[in-house]
């Protein structure tokens, strides 16, 4: 232990008699080092943050077309297939290969399966800009034994003909067949309904022009819906035998008399005869 802390007072000794041994001129030599030094290290620095932004820019100013699934905004049980280029510039010679060919139930309302029909080449897709088409229904997918997975892998060049690196997607049917959703009424929903107002006011037109009208008095049968069991053919009775009408017949198969139904019918008989 002590070795060392005469190690280390020797060691303060000798720094302490060469800093008092040096020169002016010396220490602002070195001083002028150490800032080359610093100002050497602060560029290279600077140099690879310029770079990093460079690289951003450049990330951020290149087209990216991915290829997806989602479902339909007509129908949640429709799923459509769709390239579109989420990216900031625009996006040239657009292919297309799947591992295997993407294909739907047959829309003939047979058992067997159809193609679905895809681009070859897209010649340019403008920053948001989609291509869309029906993919298949889920409900008759589920029993078609079709299948789920596929692979899609889009290419494509940017605004300087540089080849961009592929985009690969998974697009799989079998995330969608448990799926539970809530629906949401858009400008769709808002339409169609539109429409089926429209067909049902087609529906009322007279010949001629015009629309039919259906009037209910309320009133009446309210008042209807109010009498006790009995009364309805009571007052039929009533109102029969004050027409003229035949009376309804006895257990016997004799008709009854007025002052029979009059009597039957109680206070509503009664004024009914005051009449």
């Amino acid at each position: 232990m002590s070795d060392i802390l005469n190690w280390f007072s020797n060691a303060g000794q000798d720094v302490w008699q060469w800093v008092g041994e040096t020169n002016p001129d010396t220490w602002a030599a070195a001083a002028g080092w150490t800032t080359a030094g610093i100002a050497f290290i602060a560029s290279i620095a600077a140099f690879k943050q310029v770079r990093v932004a460079r690289a951003v820019r450049e990330e951020q100013a290149q087209p990216y077309v991915v290829a997806f699934m989602e479902p339909s905004q007509a129908d949640q049980q429709i799923i459509e297939f769709a390239v579109k280029n989420f990216g900031t510039t625009a996006a040239y010679d657009v292919r297309m290969e799947c591992d295997r060919p993407l294909s739907r139930t047959s829309s003939d309302g047979g058992l067997g399966s159809e193609p679905v029909g895809l681009f070859d080449t897209i010649p340019v897709l403008v920053p948001g800009q989609e291509w869309r088409i029906f993919w298949d229904s889920g409900i008759e997918r589920k029993s078609a034994g079709l299948p789920d997975r596929h692979e899609v892998t889009v290419f494509y060049d940017d605004s300087h003909g540089k080849k961009m690196k592929p985009t690969k997607a998974i697009l799989d049917w079998s995330v969608y067949k448990s799926r539970m959703w809530v629906d949401t009424y858009g400008q769709h929903h808002s339409a169609k309904a539109l429409r089926e107002i429209s067909s049902l006011m087609k529906s009322w037109k007279e010949f001629g022009g015009g629309v039919r009208v259906y009037v209910r008095d309320g009133d009446a049968k309210d008042e209807a819906r109010r009498m006790p069991p009995g009364g309805k053919r009571r007052l039929k009775e009533v109102n029969d035998r004050v027409l003229g009408r035949q009376g309804p017949q006895n257990t016997d198969g004799s008709a009854s008399s007025g002052n029979d139904v009059l009597e039957e019918s109680g206070g509503a008989a009664n004024s009914t005869e005051s009449e």
